[in-house]
């Protein structure tokens, strides 16, 4: 098994990382240069993340379903990201905030990830692993449904 995070992106950089690439990053995210702003973050915590817009700004949240260990999470940066849980990523939330900030759950596979943009006050995320659908909100449906975004597609 392995341990998954829902978290602000910005948590995820070191002290060292976050001015420059966190600069890049939101000129390439701001420009709509979606793909290359995830690449860039991925490459520099050294795992696939996939980003989005909390279309509201800042919030909190909580993920529900099988498998999550800690069901809170946080956007500070009005955004909101999914990866694994690396040690690099678990080392630099301790030296930053001493502790790791945003959602913990536990998967032997993550097959999608989904961020629900449609009502733009709100995103709502969706996971779907090999134990189940894990979501930071109740939707109309627990189908496993085939969603454009999969959690291995480059954008």
């Amino acid at each position: 098994m392995t341990k998954y995070i829902v978290t602000d992106p910005c948590y995820i950089l070191t002290d060292a990382e976050s001015d420059a690439v966190w600069s890049e990053f939101c000129d390439l995210w701001f420009k709509e240069n979606y793909g290359d702003a995830q690449e860039l973050i991925s490459k520099t915590v050294e795992t696939p993340v996939k980003i989005e817009d909390t279309g509201y700004g800042d919030w909190t949240n909580h993920i529900y379903g099988p498998g999550v260990i800690e069901n809170e999470f946080f956007a500070d940066a009005g955004m909101v990201c999914v990866c694994e849980l690396t040690d690099k990523i678990v080392n630099t939330m301790t030296e930053k905030y001493h502790r790791v900030l945003g959602a913990i759950f536990e998967a032997e596979e993550v097959k999608y990830v989904d961020f629900d943009t449609s009502d733009r006050n709100w995103t709502v995320v969706r996971i779907r692993t090999n134990e189940g659908l894990i979501e930071s909100e109740e939707s109309e449906t627990d189908e496993d449904e085939d969603y454009e975004d999969s959690w291995d597609d480059e954008d």
